[in-house]
């Protein structure tokens, strides 16, 4: 899973959850930084960065 950056969420960046996503970077494993790319049907690409987490790791407010 991926995790947004503080301040941002899949509203603010407009995201749908129908786009198709590119991630650059993620073979780097948990904890790195990736480049994620939404490419949406109709529209501009979207890109952000999020960071990867484990697969049970809890998330600190």
């Amino acid at each position: 899973p991926l995790q947004f950056k503080p301040g941002e969420n899949a509203q603010s960046l407009c995201l749908t959850g129908r786009e198709t996503y590119d991630i650059v970077g993620i073979a780097a494993g948990a904890g790195q930084v990736v480049t994620v790319t939404a490419t949406p049907d109709a529209g501009k690409p979207i890109q952000f960065e999020a960071r990867v987490r484990h697969f049970g790791e809890s998330v600190s407010a």
